[in-house]
């Protein structure tokens, strides 16, 4: 019986020590595992970022864009107006033009 015990307090200790090794490798595991959660914690927010960058860079572009729209559309709108303005002008010239050649040739009929 003494044999048998010591057996067994032989095989207890060799389990307790299997044990205790056991626990030391998933407290290592969960610690790696924490850690790589971590990094890919770390990496998802930088890639965020990254991203928030770039959506703000093709706001501003997205802006610019627009805003010379904006100016081309008035400068085209000036351009037209330009172009209306000196239309009326030649018009008006030559209005005056046949109405100067009306009078000179009624002022020769008269003096004729």
């Amino acid at each position: 019986a003494k044999i048998e015990a010591a057996q067994a307090k032989k095989e207890a200790k060799k389990e307790a020590k299997k044990a205790a090794a056991a626990r030391k490798q998933a407290k290592k595991e969960a610690a790696q595992a924490k850690k790589a959660v971590q990094r890919e914690a770390k990496k998802a927010a930088a890639a965020h970022k990254q991203a928030q960058i770039a959506a703000a860079k093709a706001k501003k572009a997205a802006q610019n864009e627009e805003a010379k729209m904006k100016a081309a559309v008035v400068a085209a709108h000036k351009q037209a107006q330009i172009e209306a303005a000196q239309a009326k002008i030649a018009a008006l010239e030559h209005e005056a033009k046949k109405a100067s050649a009306a009078a000179a040739r009624r002022k020769a009929w008269l003096e004729s």
